[in-house]
């Protein structure tokens, strides 16, 4: 079942974040994995998890977080100790931060880098189409991203919100994309779609709003399943083609208790694993089972609940697996495929000029043309995920 996480502080950020992220098999595997290849020399975040999920399923009493806690400017180096973190914000560092520990040291352009086993986890990619509303004429934009954000505000349901999310938007009154089939500006509209969906998905419930100047926290209920299916929301020619891809199972949920970004306090739900095996308490041979039952994490304290309690919650973070690969336990944990570098955000719009010739994968500034990434993040026979 694994034990808690002390509070040293303003922490609670991290203790919810890890509890969620460690209880994810194909995660968990990678780090075990990791250590007997490690090269950094230095600060690596990636073995620092390792040992972190280590003691927390083999400690007898709560951890002290203190390496997370001593390092956290390294982690998000706007981040310090003592002020509370927003937990998307922390585990999206997190994230980054592993991302660049597994490409430390290779020859990256500006154009291509080789996919890490945190892309192959955690890393998807959305498909942003603008269709000229003159001559029907689209484009996409394909851009790679860790989680998904939406508005908890507009819909009372996960697939309300993810509706939303992709429905189609008017450009605006004025004729101002420019049109390559037309030769001129015209009118048009822009949608997004999951095109490759990622093994692990995160969902993050916007609950932080503007009204003038003034910040406020949306409370409410989001209603989510403990079993997604995300079809309805995949591009037609992406990995909506494949129905096994499109289903995920819930593992894990950050939830934000007060009333503003700074302040309040995180707790976690998350499903309870079974480690297979174990060498003297020190690391995992594989991790690759979980139960039906569920846990209440809050700070020191780790007991059991059931999932009557855990869907009334007001969750902020969630964190979806794949259940299509399950009886697989293996992942490459050095780079091997190619892609463009993923983003935490997803609002960077479209370019305007773009043909469907001209179809790209974007981010951080730059571009991969579509067809030399066709095959882009397929996953082998090696890709595992928990048995249910």
């Amino acid at each position: 079942m694994g034990v808690g996480i002390r509070n040293l502080g303003n922490t609670c950020f991290i203790a919810a974040t890890v509890q969620c992220i460690v209880r994810i098999p194909i995660f968990m595997n990678f780090l075990n994995g990791h250590k007997n290849e490690c090269k950094t020399g230095k600060f690596c975040c990636i073995c620092m998890m390792q040992r972190t999920a280590v003691s927390l399923f083999y400690s007898t009493e709560p951890i002290v977080p203190k390496e997370i806690v001593g390092n956290i400017s390294l982690i998000g180096e706007h981040m310090q100790y003592g002020k509370q973190e927003d937990a998307h914000d922390f585990l999206l560092c997190l994230l980054n931060e592993m991302q660049n520990q597994l490409v430390l040291g290779l020859k990256v352009d500006q154009f291509i880098e080789r996919t890490s086993a945190i892309s192959k986890i955690f890393n998807g990619f959305l498909r942003s189409q603008i269709i000229c509303q003159h001559c029907r004429t689209s484009s996409n934009n394909y851009e790679a991203f860790f989680n998904i954000s939406l508005e908890a505000g507009s819909a009372d349901s996960v697939h309300g919100a993810l509706r939303h999310f992709c429905a189609a938007e008017d450009m605006g009154n004025e004729r101002w994309y420019s049109c390559d089939t037309c030769k001129s500006k015209q009118r048009a509209t822009k949608h997004f779609t999951i095109h490759q969906m990622p093994n692990v998905l995160i969902l993050q419930l916007k609950r932080y709003g503007l009204s003038n100047t003034d910040g406020y926290k949306i409370s409410k209920h989001v209603t989510f399943e403990e079993h997604l299916d995300i079809s309805s929301y995949v591009s037609s020619d992406g990995d909506a083609s494949r129905p096994s891809q499109t289903k995920y199972r819930l593992h894990g949920i950050v939830v934000h208790q007060g009333y503003s970004l700074g302040s309040g306090h995180y707790y976690a739900y998350a499903v309870d694993p079974r480690v297979l095996s174990h060498k003297n308490g020190t690391e995992f041979n594989q991790f690759n089972q979980y139960s039906k039952r569920w846990l209440y994490a809050n700070d020191s304290s780790v007991s059991v609940t059931d999932w009557e309690n855990v869907k009334k919650a007001e969750a902020y973070l969630l964190f979806y697996a794949k259940v299509n690969t399950v009886n697989s336990h293996k992942i490459a944990t050095s780079p091997t495929s190619t892609v463009t570098k993923p983003v935490s955000l997803i609002s960077t719009p479209a370019p305007m000029h773009a043909t469907d010739e001209e179809q790209s994968f974007s981010g951080f500034g730059f571009s991969m043309s579509m067809k030399k990434v066709a095959g882009i993040n397929k996953h082998t026979d090696g890709t595992f995920y928990p048995i249910i």
